[in-house]
């Protein structure tokens, strides 16, 4: 079982991943960047315009539900407690 499970993407369940032998690789997201703000967008004569923040906020929020940070960094910890590779890719 080379496999790596989290359960349903929550930092609870990143702690029962299953290494083996295979080296653990993760993507760098850069979450911090991505659940920022939407900056507000205003037209030429003054008024508002959408800019996508109801979206925005959307995403925000279920990345944040999610972890994504305490996930990576709690794989990252255990496959490197277990001595297995752990790879971050750009």
């Amino acid at each position: 079982m080379g496999w790596e499970w989290v359960y349903r993407g929550t930092a609870s369940g990143a702690g029962h991943s299953n290494t083996g032998t295979l080296p653990l690789v993760l993507e760098d997201l850069g979450v911090q960047p991505m659940t920022r703000r939407v900056k507000p967008k205003e037209d030429e004569h003054g008024t508002w315009q959408s800019n996508g923040a109801a979206a925005k906020s959307g995403l925000s929020a279920a990345i944040m539900r999610r972890a994504w940070g305490k996930v990576k960094e709690f794989s990252t910890y255990k496959a490197l407690r277990a001595g297995k590779l752990c790879l971050i890719v750009p």
